[in-house]
């Protein structure tokens, strides 16, 4: 599995063979390390595109700390790709370390190609820890090495994120175009797994620009791509999407129903930040509609979650949702508390939508609270 190799149907490929694809590196550990390593180098990027970054986790580290003789292009990518993935599986200052020990490899390997995926995938690390600034710089140097290799697919990839990056930052027009003609790229080329993921972030962009049919049909196509790739973690994400837009256009039913599709199909093994995602929907959803007891203590546990891995971003909108779902029961002291924490949230990352809707919900809430 390479970055190139993203139609849905090699995802689904691989997805079928996922526990046969683990027990071989599982056999390999034992026999042959060095070969262990190479498998999990190839098949790190699969897993990190289809969110199940806790396994990547475990098996590229398992694979580095074993292997002492492996080549070193397999090092340099298994290291990176770890590096990646342990930002979403919330292990930060490990996952850091281990990105930075593969640079210097690939500088001496000197590949653009590899330096311009070594550089995106530092960027993606910065994006999921709500650095939007600091993933522009990495995203220059990206651009720069697929420019020099003329690589289609690492250009679409790069405009992807410079979309992801300015919506955080608050131009959202910018993030619009940015991400759609990732997206048409995408389409283009026939890479299923950029499309999807320009897919989820034309939705939120949507979201926050107050476009809820985009955005409604971005998580609603986001789906249907997900399950016919086999993918059920982006599945789930975009169940959760979808019933999020509905929350905000108040259609109580649609949104207990999509939220309970998502739920019901998430799975341990998902990235943390999936995770979080389903628990703010299924738990904002029975604050507004159900058991508000229940939902509350899910956004509140969502919330943590996305805290712990390092996305204030995702976290602060989860406070400021419950506020405002608070506000409107008429509970202002918790609509106070939780706006509160949206702030203190918000202020830890540069998202600044996020921190924009943070403050205004603050704002709301003390004057209702007054």
């Amino acid at each position: 599995s390479t970055p190139e190799s993203g139609h849905t149907d090699r995802v689904r490929a691989v997805q079928v063979e996922g526990a046969n694809v683990q027990q071989a590196i599982a056999w390999a550990l034992d026999a042959d390390a060095d070969l262990a390593l190479g498998l999990a180098a190839n098949f790190g990027w699969h897993w990190y595109t289809t969110m199940q970054a806790v396994l990547a986790w475990r098996i590229l580290t398992t694979a580095l700390a074993q292997a002492d003789s492996a080549p070193a292009e397999a090092v340099a990518r298994a290291r990176a790709l770890a590096g990646l993935v342990g930002v979403l599986a919330g292990h930060g200052d490990e996952a850091e370390a281990l990105s930075e020990l593969a640079l210097p490899i690939e500088e001496e390997i000197g590949d653009p190609v590899r330096l311009g995926w070594y550089c995106f995938l530092r960027a993606s690390q910065r994006v999921f820890s709500s650095q939007a600034t600091e993933a522009v710089a990495w995203l220059d140097r990206a651009q720069c090495w697929f420019d020099q290799a003329g690589d289609d697919h690492g250009l679409a990839a790069v405009d992807y994120q410079r979309g992801v990056a300015a919506g955080f930052l608050g131009d959202l027009d910018e993030a619009r175009r940015l991400l759609q003609r990732a997206r048409d790229a995408s389409r283009r080329n026939g890479n299923h797994m950029t499309l999807m993921a320009a897919l989820a972030r034309l939705g939120e962009v949507a979201e926050r620009d107050r476009r809820p049919d985009d955005a409604y049909a971005a998580w609603d196509e986001l789906r249907t791509l997900a399950g016919a790739a086999g993918v059920p973690a982006l599945v789930t994400l975009g169940a959760a999407g979808m019933a999020l837009v509905r929350i905000d256009t108040g259609d109580a039913g649609a949104a207990t129903r999509l939220a309970d599709e998502a739920m019901a199909a998430s799975r341990d093994g998902f990235s943390p930040v999936i995770g979080g995602y389903v628990l703010a929907a299924w738990g904002v959803v029975q604050a507004a509609y159900g058991d508000r007891l229940a939902g509350a203590e899910r956004v509140e546990e969502a919330a943590g979650l996305f805290s712990r891995v390092g996305y204030h971003g995702g976290a602060a909108e989860c406070w400021w949702r419950l506020s405002r779902v608070n506000a409107r029961r008429g509970d202002n002291g918790d609509a106070l508390r939780c706006a509160e924490q949206a702030v203190a949230c918000a202020e830890r990352g540069d998202d600044l939508v996020v921190r924009g809707q943070a403050r205004a919900q603050l704002e709301e809430a003390r004057k209702l609270a007054s």
